[in-house]
């Protein structure tokens, strides 16, 4: 079931498991940040207009041409990915499928898997979110 903490950032835990090849799945609680529809286009409106703003300051350096497209489709790739990001992973606990051991999941928006290690056998690993464990959550509450 999920958990909702009322703080100033909302996180949500969502139950999933840590997934390594040849071992049993363990199970972990991620800790979420939901991140509502404002968040998402207001960050994505700032990197489009830092990204425009460069782009011909960027042209200006020889040879011209390749830069400015640099900074263009970086600045779009920037955008994409703001856009996307339904969640952000603040923390996860539990237990390494390997060792046992605690593991370390990383920060940033969720992928699926979520990329993880273990602290401990520095083991690499994916946790998977359980089936439907974030369709439920409500971004803009």
């Amino acid at each position: 079931m999920t958990n909702v903490d009322e703080t100033p950032h909302r996180h949500v835990v969502v139950p999933g498991t840590a997934v390594l090849f040849g071992y049993e799945p363990t199970p972990v609680d991620l800790h979420l940040v939901p991140r509502p529809t404002r968040w998402r286009v207001g960050g994505a409106v700032r990197i489009g207009a830092v990204a425009g703003v460069l782009t011909p300051l960027a042209a200006v350096v020889p040879p011209h041409a390749p830069w400015a497209l640099g900074v263009l489709g970086t600045g779009a790739i920037l955008v994409h990915r703001r856009l996307n990001e339904r969640f952000t992973v603040s923390s996860a606990d539990g237990a390494c499928p390997k060792c046992g051991g605690r593991l370390s999941a990383g920060g940033g928006r969720l992928r699926r898997p979520h990329p993880a290690s273990c602290e401990s056998c520095h083991n690499e690993f994916g946790i998977e979110v359980a089936p439907g464990a974030i369709d439920e959550i409500s971004l803009d509450a």
